[in-house]
């Protein structure tokens, strides 16, 4: 199980509304037309975020940076270990290799983090709840 406090990166949780996404960090560098897109999303350097249909609520956030992290304070660039410690029960999955691997913790029918690793190096992160 994870807590919804855990479901966010760089300060925005899942469920913000665009406004204060645009509040926080200020206009994207890039962005989709809500009108074109059912789930447009939003880019800052480091940071992408996922709105809902309609692009009205963040949906899914996914950070390479590690100047966005999560709440427990994993970031894109630290060892996945720091990952482990924080979240005790991490399940392994897509792997690649010993040393490429993707992982998440929480359900995987529900809300997770995901993580993407390389050589013991967390290269992104990730929130989401299905159907993403």
């Amino acid at each position: 199980m994870i807590f919804a406090s855990e479901l966010a990166i760089g300060g925005i949780h899942l469920g913000d509304s665009k406004k204060s996404v645009v509040e926080k960090y200020g206009e994207p560098s890039g962005a989709d037309d809500p009108t074109k897109i059912k789930m447009p999303s939003a880019t800052y350097a480091g940071l992408t975020i996922v709105f809902n249909e309609g692009g009205n609520t963040a949906g899914a956030l996914v950070s390479t940076s590690p100047k966005y992290c999560t709440p427990s304070n994993v970031c894109p660039g630290m060892p996945f270990s720091k990952a482990k410690a924080a979240y005790s029960k991490i399940h392994i999955q897509n792997r690649l290799s010993d040393e490429r691997f993707s992982a998440y913790f929480g359900s995987s029918q529900a809300c997770r983090l995901t993580f993407e690793v390389d050589h013991d190096l967390i290269k992104s992160l990730g929130a989401s709840c299905l159907p993403w």
